[in-house]
């Protein structure tokens, strides 16, 4: 009978062991772990859940974000010198031959509003290249000539523009209101072999569409040549009433007669740009034009 005490107590003590074993052996290391944040979490214990909002719409952005690759400055367009390059030939004639000069005048309209949605321009859409209005004026020359410099002297000694303007010759810019069409890429880089600066030629198809940049060089006037010193502009802000002095220098229009196809007739364009207003707005405004030419021989 002395011995059922013993044996109570000796079971109550395995007991007693077992249940101290087992909760030795239930691990909480990972949960402690992960609390506690010890060392480096991986990549694979991070929800898997938690890049779905980058992929809405199977795959498709839900605000049509611009890839990366867009963001990117445009490429440089580039229009290589034809066969038609005569810029030795144009520069020896004018250097050679005995200068003749005739006097002209170049006279542009007063003009009021794009034409939106005609004629190559796009509807309204504001900071964005979507309209113009060319002003074309004819310089004929004698035939044969070669157009070797020119002097022009503003009638007026201001002017008004709305958004902003080129002045160009057989489509090769000799200056304009808004540098940022250079650095933008939105005027043709045609490389030549007269001077250090490259020349950049006028196509409506390259500027159509394209967005504005206010930052750089917007509203700063450039013209040809003035890099090097040939020449010179000055040209009012856009809708502001100042004055308009272009001289370029007889380098720069013997490289442009040199790059353009041969003809006696030389095309002058005004070109003013518009977005979305009463825009391709310009005062009336003319040049009187003192044209240096040569006549070479006829072989």
């Amino acid at each position: 009978m002395r011995q059922k005490p013993i044996l109570i107590i000796v079971a109550l003590a395995l007991l007693m062991f077992a249940y101290q074993n087992c909760a030795d052996t239930v691990g909480f290391s990972k949960i402690e772990k992960a609390s506690g944040l010890e060392g480096p979490v991986e990549s694979s214990e991070l929800p898997q859940d938690s890049n779905e909002e980058t992929n809405l719409n199977d795959g498709e952005s839900d605000n049509n974000e611009v890839p990366p690759n867009d963001s990117e400055d445009p490429p440089i367009v580039i229009e290589e010198p034809s066969d038609d390059d005569n810029i030795e030939e144009v520069v020896y004639n004018c250097e050679t031959l005995a200068p003749k000069i005739i006097l002209e005048k170049i006279e542009f309209p007063a003009y009021e509003g794009c034409e939106y949605g005609k004629n190559g321009n796009l509807s309204r859409l504001n900071m964005y290249v979507q309209a113009r209005v060319e002003h074309k004026r004819n310089l004929v020359l004698p035939p044969n000539a070669i157009l070797c410099d020119i002097d022009m002297a503003t009638e007026k000694s201001s002017m008004y523009y709305d958004d902003h303007l080129l002045l160009t010759l057989n489509k090769f810019l000799l200056a304009t209101s808004n540098t940022n069409y250079i650095l933008d890429n939105l005027l043709l880089k045609v490389p030549n072999t007269n001077m250090q600066e490259p020349l950049y030629k006028y196509d409506w198809n390259n500027m159509v569409g394209a967005k504005w940049t206010t930052d750089r060089m917007h509203n700063i006037p450039y013209c040809i040549g003035s890099k090097s010193g040939d020449s010179a502009c000055e040209i009012p802000q856009t809708e502001r009433t100042g004055s308009f002095i272009v001289d370029i220098g007889a380098k720069q229009i013997q490289s442009i007669i040199g790059l353009s196809t041969k003809s006696n007739v030389y095309e002058f364009q005004l070109v003013v740009t518009g977005d979305n207003d009463n825009d391709c707005r310009s005062s009336a405004f003319s040049f009187d034009i003192s044209a240096t030419y040569v006549v070479p021989p006829i072989k």
